[in-house]
């Protein structure tokens, strides 16, 4: 398969009027983080945009060309199911689904999910106890700005 662009996603298959030209295939990604449960999930999205013409028929003059959007999704797949890092679990497959658009674009979003360990919701460090009186108060800086 040839070379593809990534990039984040920012809405360039919706409004590519607003975006620099890119070249297809592409990947768009984002991400969200949901911290509210014991164990935080990260939920990646990848948009897999692939420029052609839709038919898929028998018939299709076209069709071996067509066809490789789905061999694009695939490999796709295959790929991402192997990443993990020190902050994530495997990432797992939640969600799949093919936008087709007006335009010439076919997009096949992949939505995946993973438990994330790069942030904890609780406070950095616990807050020091100790006595008011024990913390010598030093009045050097604002003498020095008066």
């Amino acid at each position: 398969m040839k070379d593809f662009y990534k990039k984040l996603h920012e809405t360039q298959d919706y409004n590519p009027q607003l975006f620099e030209i890119h070249l297809y295939p592409a990947v768009f990604v984002s991400w969200n983080i949901n911290y509210e449960s014991s164990n935080p999930i990260a939920t990646i999205v990848f948009r897999l945009a692939y420029e052609q013409i839709r038919d898929f028929s028998s018939i299709s003059a076209n069709k071996n060309e067509a066809l490789k959007f789905l061999d694009f999704i695939a490999i796709t797949d295959k790929v991402i199911k192997t990443i993990e890092s020190k902050n994530t679990s495997k990432l797992m497959l939640a969600n799949e689904e093919l936008n087709i658009e007006e335009t010439v674009v076919d997009v096949f979003t992949l939505t995946y999910r993973c438990n994330y360990y790069g942030k904890s919701k609780k406070p950095q460090c616990e807050r020091d106890k100790g006595m008011f009186e024990d913390i010598d108060l030093k009045k050097q800086l604002i003498q020095k700005l008066l």
